[in-house]
């Protein structure tokens, strides 16, 4: 197994977000605002994910984010407002809960590689089964949406019209390859990670560097600063 250096000039310079800090942040975020729910931790939890994309230096999805989140207020300032629709309001109400949860994850899956998640994962010290499993479901979640094109490239082959006038039909023609496509997947993706030495017993090296910056720490102390101010009543 080829063995870098810390200091390799091999080794792929590291992004201006650590993926750890990703990863914290966005078990944090949902965890505050579980145990000391708000208004004000919410709109808090939004700007944060935002601002992790600012700081990352992602501003076409900085600005795609931020128009994700002006569609979805509208929406609730219609369904709850002018239209008065309980259900729907209270949909859209629980969803922002989740929303920075969405953004960070979308980040991770679309600008961040297994290789940097993985040497970014590596210093929590968890469980190589786990980290097997969590590599897996993350690779999978971003070859989601080429899969389902080509299921349904291939239905489209075969002559098979999919649409919502025929629900039943569809589902079934979309979830039972995607399921068998899964399988199939999930041991490549596995296989993958083996070679890539997870379960060897020495420590991995990696050609991706996953080092703290000043943008790391600047999102930790505006976290802890922004939630005890809210927490504890000063805002």
């Amino acid at each position: 197994m080829l063995l870098i250096d810390s200091n390799s000039k091999f080794q792929i310079p590291a992004k201006k977000i650590n993926a750890l800090t990703i990863i914290v942040i966005n078990a944090l975020l949902p965890l505050v605002n579980s145990l000391y729910p708000s208004h004000k931790g919410i709109i808090f939890s939004q700007l944060v994910s935002l601002l992790v994309i600012f700081l990352a230096g992602y501003y076409l999805k900085l600005l795609k984010a931020t128009g994700f989140l002006v569609l979805f207020y509208s929406s609730y300032m219609l369904s709850s407002i002018y239209f008065n629709i309980g259900i729907l309001a209270s949909f859209f109400r629980m969803s922002l809960l989740f929303i920075p949860c969405f953004l960070l994850a979308w980040l991770l899956c679309t600008e961040y590689n297994s290789s940097e998640l993985l040497s970014a994962l590596q210093g929590l010290h968890l469980s190589k089964l786990f980290l097997i499993g969590l590599m897996v479901t993350l690779r999978y979640i971003s070859l989601f949406r080429k899969e389902f094109r080509l299921i349904k490239e291939a239905m489209q082959v075969r002559g098979v019209d999919l649409s919502f006038k025929h629900p039943v039909r569809t589902f079934e023609y979309l979830l039972v390859p995607q399921l068998f496509r899964c399988l199939t997947l999930s041991n490549d993706l596995t296989s993958a990670s083996l070679t890539k030495g997870l379960t060897v017993p020495c420590k991995r090296t990696s050609y991706f560097l996953s080092r703290w910056s000043i943008y790391d720490v600047l999102i930790f102390i505006i976290v802890c600063l922004g939630y005890g101010m809210i927490v504890g009543g000063v805002l």
